[in-house]
């Protein structure tokens, strides 16, 4: 639920066209980008760390 929370705040924090950029746990990467994208991110993408495993979550507010 926090990162949830945490990428909420950030959708009305960030600005147009501006990224977020979040670290999160590996069994956490689906269910942030599919919730990402439900609040309004034009695109959302989970991303490797240094080690090979999917860490961090890369999302775009692109508002037209």
């Amino acid at each position: 639920r926090i990162p949830e929370q945490i990428m909420r705040v950030s959708y009305e924090l960030v600005k147009k066209n501006g990224v977020v950029v979040m670290e999160h746990d590996i069994s956490q990467g689906k269910s942030l980008k599919e919730y990402a994208m439900s609040i309004g991110f034009s695109y959302a993408d989970v991303r490797n760390d240094l080690t090979g495993r999917p860490r961090y979550l890369f999302a775009l507010k692109n508002v037209k």
